[in-house]
């Protein structure tokens, strides 16, 4: 689908704008779904026509940004390639405009500080910020199923879908005994938390630790949380919870200053770009 440069009205480089549009068309209808699409289901959704919706797809599959499976097309290696690539540096671009906000919060509070975002089913770590007095505490992995911790939760229940993710195939898998692993009432827990804006984790992450997180909103929505946790028997600061919310309102409004307006993500996979 190459394109020419021999006029501009009209003739082969229209023509292979056209052909692009319609192949990233086709790219966006089979990024929404979790299973392989056919070609006429495609062609009936986007109203290409079949032969040149086939044709499309066959080249795609070509140059591996897709790949034929039984029952149609899904996204391929170097689709999936590229999404890693924009996925790493938006997610370090939105570390290096919170860290600020990350150490305020820490100065204020003492307690430890995280930055997480939600990628699939799994919380990805991009930032912690500790000092010397927590340095036995317990610290989770990098990726951990989002259910599991307040700042998954938290984002989940903005994002997530939940009869998706069962029909899919997502396990409850706990990370601790106190991990809510049931599916009635992890949406009963999600549906607090979108009333309240604030998800907690009493031990269901890491054992001995409570997790208390609120999100980081851009434009489209929440794209981030910032948690801080304290240990299990440690009393509960309202100090702490005021500067909490004063800094991720000031994050929040930082990030729809400096950056684009983003597209919406879809449920499930959330954009980290602010």
């Amino acid at each position: 689908m190459p394109v020419t440069h021999d006029g501009e009205h009209g003739g082969p480089r229209a023509y292979s704008l056209e052909m692009l549009a319609r192949a990233i068309t086709l790219l966006e209808e089979i990024s929404a779904v979790n299973a392989p699409v056919g070609v006429s289901a495609l062609a009936r959704k986007t109203t290409i026509p079949k032969t040149t919706t086939y044709r499309l797809l066959e080249g795609l599959a070509q140059l591996d940004v897709l790949t034929r499976r039984t029952g149609g097309y899904v996204l391929g290696p170097r689709m999936r390639k590229l999404a890693r690539l924009i996925h790493d540096r938006l997610s370090d671009d939105l570390r290096d405009l919170l860290r600020p906000y990350l150490v305020e919060l820490y100065a204020r509070t003492e307690e430890v500080v995280t930055l997480g975002i939600l990628n699939g089913a799994d919380m990805v770590i991009l930032e912690t910020v500790r000092g010397l007095r927590d340095a036995d505490m317990a610290t989770p992995p990098d990726r951990t199923p989002a259910h599991c911790s307040a700042i998954g939760k938290l984002l989940m229940a903005q994002h997530a879908n939940l009869a998706e993710m069962r029909a899919t195939g997502v396990k409850l898998v706990p990370c601790t005994t106190h991990t809510i692993a049931d599916w009635t009432r992890l949406a009963a827990e999600l549906g607090r938390i979108r009333r309240r804006g604030v998800a907690e984790s009493h031990q269901e992450h890491v054992i001995d630790v409570i997790d208390v997180a609120m999100p980081v909103v851009g434009r489209g929505g929440p794209i981030a949380g910032v948690a801080r946790s304290r240990r299990f028997k440690a009393a509960a600061s309202h100090e702490a919870h005021v500067a909490h919310r004063e800094i991720v309102l000031a994050a929040s409004a930082a990030i729809r200053t400096l950056r684009p307006p983003e597209r919406g993500a879809r449920a499930g996979h959330p954009a980290p770009d602010p």
